[in-house]
C-alpha cells in the first residue's frame, strides 16, 4: 500500500507540474476577421463561439462554412431545421445569413467513417479555397483540433487545411480548437479526467452530482493554448447554443458550454501531428494518457494491498474466530458480483478484481 500511495502522489505531482507549465493564457493579439470551418450546424458555436463573439465585439466580420447540414439526408426536414437554427443563432448576435456557407453534404455516423465521396470532397475543397481567397488579409481561420471523435470533424479539418495550403495564402492566422475527443489526460484535460474517475470508481460516483456538466475536452498534444477573457462572453456563447432546439439546446450547454481554448497551427503539418501516437493507448472507448495509466495502476495496487490486510486485521481483532473465513468469503463474493454488473466499465471491473486478488492473497498469507 505504501508503494501504491507513493505512485499516486508521484503521478499527481508530475501531472500538476506539467499542467501548470501548459496552463492557457489570455490571447493578447488584436482580433481580426474570423472564418470558422466546422462539420455540423451546432459545431460553429461549440468550436468558436466565444472567439467569434470577441471578434464581433471589436466590429470585425465572422463567416462560417458548414461541411454538412447535420443530417444523413441533406434535403431532409431535419437538415433544413438545423441550418435554420444556425442562421438564428448567428442572427441573434448580428451575423447575417449571407455570411453562412452550407456545403450541403450528408452527415456521417458518429462512430463510422466519412460518407462523403472522394469526388465530393474535391468539390468541397475547391469551394473552401474560393472562400479562403476572398478572406481579408490576416483573417483567423478556425478548424477542429486533431484527434476528434467524429469523422466529419476530422474531415473538415483535413480538407480545410488542404484548402488553405492550396490557396497559397500565407497571411492567414490558422487556429485549432477541440470539440470532443476520446483522450483522458491529467495534463491537458484534468476536469474531464476528474469526471471520468467520479463515474468509474465504486460508490464515489454517488458523491459527484451531475456528471453531465461541461468539461474542457483538451488537446491531444502540443504547446500552450489560449483563451478569450470574459465570463460574459461565455454566457453569450451558451445563449447561442440554446438556439439549437433540435439538438436539445440545454443539453448542448451542459456538454459543450465550456470556455474553449485555441492555438495557432504551424505549417507544414506532418502526418504525425494528426495521430494519437503511443502517448494515448486505447482502453475501451477512451485513450489514456500516461498520467491516467499511472493513476489506475496505483489504484489497483492500493486495492490489492487494502484487501490483503483485511483477513489479517480480522484475525488480530478476533483471534481464533471461525467467522473470519466466512466473512472474507462473503466479501469476496460481493466484490465478484459487483464486478460483473452490466453498467460497470472494464476499468472498474478490474478494480474489483484487484480487490478479490488481494482478499485471496491475504487469506493465504494469514491462514495458508
Amino acid at each position: 500500500m505504501l508503494f501504491a500511495g507513493g505512485l499516486l502522489v508521484a503521478v499527481l505531482s508530475v501531472s500538476l507540474f506539467r499542467y501548470l507549465s501548459l496552463r492557457p493564457v489570455i490571447w493578447q493579439s488584436a482580433p481580426t476577421n474570423a472564418l470558422v470551418l466546422v462539420a455540423h450546424p451546432d459545431d460553429c458555436v461549440v468550436l468558436a463561439g466565444e472567439y467569434a463573439l470577441w471578434v464581433l465585439d471589436h466590429g470585425m466580420k465572422v463567416e462560417i462554412v458548414y461541411f454538412t447540414s447535420g443530417a444523413g439526408d441533406p434535403a431532409s426536414p431535419r437538415a433544413k431545421t438545423r441550418e435554420g437554427e444556425a442562421v438564428a443563432a448567428w442572427g441573434s448576435v448580428g451575423v447575417p445569413g449571407t455570411n453562412l456557407h452550407f456545403l450541403g453534404y450528408g452527415q456521417s455516423p458518429m462512430n463510422g467513417t466519412c460518407v462523403v465521396s472522394a469526388s465530393d470532397l474535391d468539390v468541397a475543397t475547391a469551394k473552401i479555397i474560393d472562400i479562403v481567397l476572398t478572406a481579408e488579409p490576416g483573417t483567423a481561420v478556425l478548424v477542429p483540433a486533431a484527434g476528434e471523435i467524429h469523422a466529419d470533424h476530422r474531415m473538415i479539418r483535413r480538407i480545410g487545411i488542404k484548402a488553405i495550403s492550396d490557396s497559397g495564402r500565407s497571411d492567414l492566422l490558422v487556429l485549432e480548437a477541440p470539440e470532443y475527443n476520446p483522450t483522458l489526460s491529467l495534463v491537458r484535460s484534468p476536469g474531464k479526467v476528474a469526471k471520468y474517475f467520479l463515474k468509474a470508481l465504486p460508490l464515489v460516483w454517488r458523491l459527484g452530482g451531475d456528471m453531465s456538466n461541461v468539461a474542457f475536452p483538451g488537446f491531444i498534444r502540443g504547446s500552450r493554448a489560449y483563451i478569450v477573457c470574459g465570463e460574459a462572453i461565455n454566457s453569450r456563447k451558451k445563449a447561442m447554443l440554446r438556439h439549437f432546439v433540435s439538438e436539445n439546446g440545454e443539453k448542448l450547454v451542459r456538454h459543450f458550454g465550456f470556455q474553449n481554448q485555441f492555438r495557432p497551427i504551424a505549417f507544414p503539418i506532418s502526418t504525425d501531428d494528426e495521430q494519437f501516437g503511443h502517448c494515448y493507448p486505447r482502453f475501451g472507448k477512451y485513450r489514456f494518457g500516461l498520467g491516467v495509466i499511472g493513476l489506475w495502476s496505483g489504484l489497483y495496487l492500493f486495492a490489492i494491498g487494502l484487501c490483503w490486510q483485511i483477513p489479517g486485521q480480522l484475525a488480530a481483532v478476533i483471534p481464533g474466530s471461525k467467522l473470519i473465513l466466512p466473512v472474507c468469503g462473503i466479501l469476496t463474493a460481493f466484490l465478484a458480483v459487483a464486478s460483473i454488473r452490466a453498467r460497470r466499465s472494464a476499468e472498474s471491473r478490474l478494480l474489483y478484481a484487484a480487490g478479490i486478488v488481494g482478499m485471496i492473497g491475504g487469506l493465504i498469507a494469514s491462514f495458508g
